[in-house]
């Protein structure tokens, strides 16, 4: 049992099926190895690598796995699970996978080769920048590639030599998914109050 995790609520029984995948330094904060980065977070701060490597979380017998969730954090991935355990009764059937601040190919690339046929469940937040995350991580698992800029409230991306153009505020996965056709078959699972799920366990502490 780690003092911060307790401190935030979390489980022992959800402490128990991270514990593999963080490590604790001399100060006493929380490490999450990404392997050419590491997240770290503390008392009072929480620092997330651009990583090209990732941070794997579950049962190390992938045959067992049946649902893998996406996220850009390790607290995230464990906020998600302490806020919504009553959702998997079975944690080894659970898989998690942090990219870090910036998802690529290589990372999507791992997944689908260890994970074929699974479902698969994307952690993103709520703000602009994750919405696109979660529909270029969809689009990576089905190794479709796009571009998406921004030009004003406009959001703009290029898929399959076709253009499609949303409001900033009315952009997300699904409205993508509608104005193109395409099904990419992922579920986005989004905290309801607050901008990402470790920020809505860390509120949850803030009004004890």
């Amino acid at each position: 049992m780690h003092p911060y995790f307790t401190r935030l609520g979390i489980s022992a029984e959800i402490q128990s099926f991270f514990q593999e995948s963080c490590r604790v330094d001399a100060r006493g904060n929380l490490l999450f190895s990404y392997g050419d980065g590491t997240e770290t977070y503390g008392l009072a701060f929480h620092r997330v690598p651009a990583s090209g490597g990732i941070w794997l979380a579950g049962n190390s017998d992938y045959n067992l796995i049946r649902q893998v969730f996406v996220c850009r954090s390790a607290m995230d991935a464990i906020a998600f699970l302490s806020l919504n355990y009553k959702a998997f009764p079975d944690f080894d059937q659970l898989f998690f996978v942090a990219t870090g601040l910036r998802p690529c190919r290589a990372q999507l690339d791992w997944i689908v080769a260890n994970f074929p046929h699974r479902n698969i469940g994307l952690l993103f937040g709520n703000d602009l920048l994750d919405k696109i995350t979660d529909l270029k991580v969809a689009a990576g698992l089905h190794s479709l590639f796009l571009s998406v800029t921004l030009a004003g409230d406009t959001v703009n991306v290029r898929f399959l030599y076709r253009d499609y153009s949303f409001t900033a505020d009315k952009f997300s996965l699904n409205q993508f998914e509608k104005q193109s056709g395409q099904r990419f078959r992922r579920r986005t699972f989004k905290p309801r109050r607050a901008v990402s799920w470790a920020n809505q366990l860390f509120q949850k502490l803030a009004k004890k």
